[in-house]
């Protein structure tokens, strides 16, 4: 059973969702938001299976952070993982950040650093800041990409640009493994940074430029400590 808190997140995203959509779209999230005040999973379950059947992107999302959260429903990694690689693919920034997470835990797929480090860049082009820390840390360690600090500088400071707190903190801790002359070249490369258009997106969705947490997800972007510790070591400089 999922707490309090996770319940009013989730309750919350949906929110976020029925403000900028419309039509069949916005019928299937209305259903599964009211589904959710009452705390009837199942059908709220059910009316994000509609919506993503009918190839809404964004309930192809929240339906597989769902099963893969196991919030009051029970886990199915292998599900979920289906629902949030379609998202993905149908470039939605947020799944492709989350699609990469499961990769790097190798949770409901296997284990892949290097095609963890290719959805946290897709989603960090688009200007999403999960994908932009975690592609980061993924760079600034040589986790799937060759090491390159001064670029995971730069996208961690795109992301602690946004306000996104991990990135906030892991830019701190970077910022003490470069040089002053570093860190100015790196935040030079992020003033350059202008995000990929998203066709067909819908831009104030939450989770298309910022990371907010629809649900209860496991495994959000790395801490630069805690994958510092699973790294190669950048080169010597």
């Amino acid at each position: 059973m999922a707490t309090a808190a996770g319940r009013a997140a989730t309750v919350l995203a949906m929110a976020f969702c029925l403000a900028f959509s419309s039509g069949c779209a916005q019928r299937h999230l209305e259903s599964a938001s009211q589904s959710l005040e009452k705390e009837d999973y199942e059908s709220a379950v059910t009316s994000l299976e509609l919506g993503a059947q009918k190839g809404d992107r964004r309930c192809a999302y929240l339906l597989g952070a769902m099963l893969i959260s196991g919030e009051s429903i029970d886990a199915d990694l292998a599900e979920g993982e289906r629902w949030i690689r379609e998202a993905a693919e149908a470039e939605l920034p947020i799944a492709q950040a989350y699609l990469g997470i499961l990769y790097a835990n190798g949770e409901g797929v296997e284990k892949d650093l290097t095609t963890a480090a290719e959805w946290y860049r897709r989603a960090a082009e688009y200007g999403n800041s999960l994908g932009q820390t975690a592609f980061g840390v993924a760079t600034f360690h040589g986790m799937g990409v060759p090491a390159d600090p001064m670029e995971g500088y730069s996208w961690t400071k795109l992301a602690a640009d946004q306000g996104y707190p991990r990135a906030i903190a892991n830019l701190s801790e970077m910022s003490n493994e470069l040089t002053k002359k570093e860190r100015e070249q790196a935040e030079k490369r992020a003033a350059r940074f202008h995000p990929k258009e998203n066709e067909g997106s819908d831009p104030d969705f939450p989770g298309n430029r910022e990371y907010r947490p629809f649900t209860n997800v496991r495994g959000l972007a790395p801490s630069f400590r805690g994958a510092a510790k699973h790294s190669v070591p950048p080169p010597q400089r």
